[in-house]
C-alpha cells in the first residue's frame, strides 16, 4: 500500500512540475481611469464568470460614500444622485431606490464583504470593460468619459478655426504622428487657397470612445460659407473622424467626409448680381445648348458646352449610356445669374424632367448650381454642376 501511495506522489510531483507557469491562475487587476485599485483587504477573484471585488476601495474610489449595517448586512454607497445599496446573499440590489438583479450575491470572506463589480461600475454611470489578455478589468468613469468627450469636441473646433484662418501648419499639429494628413499637406493648402470659405460644426455626436486603446471616433456635420476665390455653393457635409490619443492628447488620425449637400442663400436668390446684358445672353445660350443637346441626346454637341476639366472619356461613356437606357424630355424653368465676374459666373437653374417608363410619365423638378468659366478665347463653358439640396 505504501508502494502505490508513494508511486501515486511521484507522479503528482512530476505533473505539476510539468505544467508551465501561468498554469496558476492570474491576479485580476483593476483600474479606475487608467489608474490602478489597491485592494488591501483582500484580492478580486471571478466565481461563474462574475468578478467580486471588496467593497471599500471600489466605493471609495468611485466617490461613494461607505455606509456598513451590521446588522442587516447590508452596504450603502452614495454620493450626488445615486445611492446603491447591497445586502449579504442577496441577489437584489437597489439603484436610487429601484430594485435590481445581481449575477450573484454579495458574499463575506474572511472577514471582508465582497461585491459584484461590473454592477457597481455600470450603476455609477461607468463604463466596465475586461480585457482577458492581461487579466485586468477597466472602469471609465461619467467624469473620465466627460473629459474627453470635452477634449474632443475642444480640438475639432481648434482645427475647425486654423482650417478657418488658413493656417495649415497648425491644423497639422493636431494629427497624430502616423496621420495620412500629412502627407496632404500640398494638396490641402491648394483647396485652402482656391476656396475661399469659412466653416463651423453645426452638430457633434461621439459613436464611440475607447479610453483603454486610445481610440475614438466621432461624426460631425459642418456647414461651410463661401467668403472668395471660385465659386461653391454653401454646403453642409457629415464628417466621420478618428482620433487617437498621443501622450495623453487626443489627436487627429484620418478624416472622412460621408455626405455634402448644398444650398444657396435666399439674399443670394433674390438678390441683383451685375453683369453686363453681352454676357448673360451669351449664358443663356451657353444654358439652352446643353438643355437641348440633353433633350437631342447629342453627345458632341452636349461636350462642346463644357469645360476640358470636366469633358473626360469616363464622362462621356457615362452620358451615352444614359441617354441609351432614359426616355425623358427636360425643360428650363428658372435661370438667375447669382455670381459674376469677367472670367467666371455661377447660373441658378430650375429644370423639369418629364421620364417615360412603361408608358407611364413621371415629372421631377431639380435645382441646381452651374459654374462657368470664361476660356482663353473668350468662350463661356461649364465647368462644375451642383445639385441643390431640397
Amino acid at each position: 500500500m505504501k508502494r502505490i501511495t508513494s508511486a501515486l506522489s511521484v507522479l503528482a510531483l512530476s505533473l505539476a512540475l510539468s505544467l508551465p507557469a501561468n498554469a496558476a491562475p492570474k491576479t485580476i487587476q483593476v483600474y479606475i481611469d487608467g489608474s490602478p485599485i489597491s485592494f488591501t483587504a483582500g484580492a478580486p477573484y471571478t466565481r461563474q464568470g462574475t468578478t467580486l471585488v471588496p467593497f471599500r476601495a471600489l466605493f471609495e474610489k468611485l466617490g461613494l460614500q461607505v455606509d456598513w449595517n451590521a446588522k442587516t448586512q447590508t452596504v450603502t454607497g452614495k454620493k450626488k444622485d445615486l445611492a446603491i445599496g447591497l445586502t449579504i446573499g442577496s441577489n437584489r440590489a437597489t439603484v436610487n431606490g429601484i430594485v435590481k438583479k445581481l449575477s450573484l450575491s454579495p458574499v463575506t470572506v474572511k472577514g471582508t464583504t465582497y461585491i459584484p463589480l461590473r454592477f457597481i461600475g455600470e450603476a455609477s454611470g461607468a463604463d466596465v470593460e475586461w480585457d482577458s489578455d492581461s487579466n485586468s478589468i477597466y472602469i471609465y468613469t461619467a467624469a473620465s468619459k466627460a473629459l474627453d468627450e470635452q477634449q474632443i469636441r475642444g480640438l475639432l473646433d481648434q482645427s475647425i478655426e486654423y482650417f478657418n484662418s488658413k493656417d495649415l501648419a497648425k491644423v497639422l499639429t493636431l494629427t497624430s504622428f502616423d496621420s495620412p494628413l500629412r502627407d496632404e499637406e500640398e494638396s490641402m493648402k491648394e483647396h485652402a487657397e482656391t476656396y475661399l470659405k469659412t466653416s463651423k460644426i453645426v452638430d457633434f455626436d461621439i459613436i464611440n470612445v475607447d479610453s483603454r486603446m486610445g481610440e475614438a471616433v466621432v461624426q460631425t456635420t459642418e456647414e461651410s460659407t463661401r467668403t472668395g476665390g471660385f465659386y461653391t455653393p454653401d454646403s453642409r457635409a457629415d464628417y466621420i473622424y478618428t482620433l487617437v490619443k498621443e501622450e495623453g492628447a487626443w489627436k487627429i488620425y484620418s478624416v472622412e467626409s460621408q455626405y455634402v449637400e448644398y444650398f444657396i442663400s435666399d439674399e443670394a436668390l433674390t438678390g441683383t448680381t451685375n453683369i453686363p446684358s453681352a454676357d448673360e445672353t451669351s449664358l443663356k445660350q451657353l444654358i439652352d445648348t446643353y438643355f437641348n443637346s440633353l433633350n437631342d441626346k447629342n453627345v458632341d454637341v452636349l461636350f462642346s458646352t463644357l469645360d476640358p476639366s470636366i469633358a473626360t472619356d469616363e464622362f462621356r461613356d457615362s452620358f451615352i449610356s444614359y441617354f441609351k437606357d432614359n426616355e425623358y424630355k427636360t425643360s428650363l424653368s428658372n435661370f438667375k445669374v447669382i455670381y459674376y465676374t469677367t472670367n467666371q459666373a455661377a447660373v441658378y437653374l430650375e429644370e423639369k424632367i418629364a421620364y417615360t417608363i412603361d408608358n407611364e410619365t413621371y415629372e421631377d423638378t431639380y435645382k441646381d448650381v452651374f459654374v462657368v468659366d470664361k476660356s482663353q478665347s473668350g468662350k463661356w463653358l461649364i465647368s462644375a454642376t451642383y445639385s441643390l439640396d431640397e
